[in-house]
């Protein structure tokens, strides 16, 4: 369900509205609240787990059955809902309904499908969730005429939330974004900002196809390292919450990959994940396979932010954190987020302003082919800029150049070039600029630098997050033999004096 600005009321003057139905960011701090929510979410588990040892367990069934029992009333006094029972609500109710309509009493119905009359009773009267194999046996009376499909199926569909999960930041206006985009590239020409290649519907398409060629993938996916990753990850935040904001999102399949892998590692799991994009297509496509994956995953909350990250200063929703919430901020750049930013130092100075010691940003970028001195090198190292076709190329120029055909009028020819850039904010860091002339009919042919491919010096990189207070805890490295290669990184916010 979409939100906007309003989505953020704290309705203080309601005192029966739930937390649930806030966007989390601006909740006010209550650690009663927050334990009370992990308590319900631990006692779901043993609910779940419980059920599974009656049906593995013909010996203890009885001792196990009391055991749920006591379970499901300390749940319900916390005022938590055991989610199988309200699952099989409707059933229950139709089970009776047919039964009755049928005149058929408990024990008739129970000699006909070969389950005990208690057993129907305690279903129909919604104490007990049925087990697969009564809802087969149920399912084998055609008179009952119960269609037992989604029950039966391995996955259910995801349940539709009410509560609110998804913020248009304001001052976003992906119209005008687009029409400015048609004005420059009916322009003499001009430098385009990178984030506008992923604007459109169309662009966001040819940026999907390209981003799961095999060559992109290998480069720009964290892939196998996911584990590790979380590894750490969960090692500097044990006991705390998770705030996990993704930064350039895209299709998000490297984000919930690792919120799988950091919520396998806490016995309590408890994260929100926020996922923030530019585009509303991406965005739309990413938060879709965010549900699809997590919807059933006990104590994880997902949503969705159309913004522009540059201005992630102006969102204050992500800079609020509780004094007691006893939670951990994850910022993460993925699929070479990194190199989309325009000044990088000034970025960490400025934008993440809401970051907290101990909070943790992690981050996945090319590495140089050859120092930044020696530009001669990087042009004989670089395909792009020695005159060769690197893999996943003419997927890339499809990419950048669709939005030219489609907005500049009478356009005969595109034409890509590549240049090397050595003037990078971050020591030891050069860019590869995109460069496209636009042959067009009665027009003199015009250039537009389309996007920045950035590479940088490891050392160099930690070296200037240090100076802007963030440590790197860890580093994993893949180097080319040729030069160049890729490297993710993981950095703690120190305590500045």
């Amino acid at each position: 369900m979409l939100g906007n600005v309003q989505a953020f009321s704290d309705n203080e003057n309601d005192p029966n509205t739930s937390r649930r139905e806030e966007f989390p960011a601006l909740m006010e701090p209550n650690p009663a609240a927050d334990a009370t929510e992990r308590v319900r979410r631990g006692l779901s588990e043993a609910i779940a787990g419980l059920e599974d040892l009656i049906g593995a367990n013909a010996g203890q069934k009885k001792t196990l059955r009391s055991y749920l029992k006591e379970v499901r009333n300390m749940l319900q006094a916390l005022g938590g809902t055991d989610q199988p029972l309200q699952r099989y609500a409707q059933l229950a109710r139709m089970l009776r309904d047919r039964r009755l309509a049928l005149g058929m009493s408990l024990e008739a119905l129970g000699q006909r499908i070969g389950v005990s009359a208690s057993t129907l009773k305690q279903i129909e009267s919604g104490v007990r969730a049925p087990s697969r194999k009564t809802l087969l046996l149920l399912q084998k009376a055609s008179e009952l005429e119960l269609n037992l499909e989604g029950f039966l199926s391995k996955q259910t569909a995801p349940q539709v939330s009410t509560s609110l999960n998804c913020f248009i930041a304001p001052g976003y206006e992906p119209v005008k974004m687009v029409m400015e985009l048609s004005e420059v590239l009916n322009g003499p020409g001009g430098y385009l900002e990178q984030t506008s290649a992923y604007l459109e519907h169309q662009s966001a398409l040819q940026y999907l196809r390209m981003a799961n060629e095999p060559g992109y993938s290998t480069a720009h996916r964290v892939g196998n390292q996911l584990e590790r990753v979380a590894e750490v990850i969960w090692d500097n935040s044990r006991g705390s919450g998770m705030e996990m904001i993704a930064l350039g999102a895209g299709d998000s399949r490297e984000e919930v990959r690792l919120v799988q892998n950091i919520v396998a590692r806490m016995e309590l799991p408890d994260l929100r994940l926020y996922l923030l994009d530019i585009s509303q297509p991406l965005l739309s496509e990413g938060f879709k396979h965010a549900a699809d994956v997590l919807y059933n995953q006990h104590g994880v909350s997902y949503f969705a932010m159309q913004a522009n990250f540059h201005h992630m200063d102006r969102y204050t929703q992500l800079h609020y954190t509780p004094e007691r919430s006893h939670r951990r901020r994850l910022v993460t750049m993925l699929g070479g987020t990194l190199g989309n930013l325009d000044n990088e130092p000034k970025f960490f100075k400025y934008n993440l302003i809401g970051c907290h010691p101990g909070d943790l940003l992690l981050m996945d970028f090319q590495l140089a082919c050859a120092p930044v001195s020696d530009p001669d090198a990087i042009r004989r190292r670089e395909p792009s800029l020695s005159g060769g076709k690197p893999l996943g190329q003419r997927a890339l120029e499809d990419w950048l150049s669709s939005a030219i055909w489609r907005h500049c009028r009478n356009v005969a020819d595109v034409r890509f070039h590549y240049e090397l850039l050595t003037n990078g904010a971050v020591p030891g860091s050069y860019s590869i600029e995109v460069v496209a002339t636009v042959h067009a009919r009665g027009r003199e042919p015009r250039q537009f630098s389309l996007f920045r491919f950035r590479r940088y010096d490891m050392d160099s990189l930690s070296s200037c997050l240090a100076g802007l207070g963030w440590d790197a805890i860890a580093q994993y490295p893949i180097a080319y033999p040729n030069g160049g290669g890729h490297a993710t990184m993981i950095f703690r916010k120190r305590a500045m004096p």
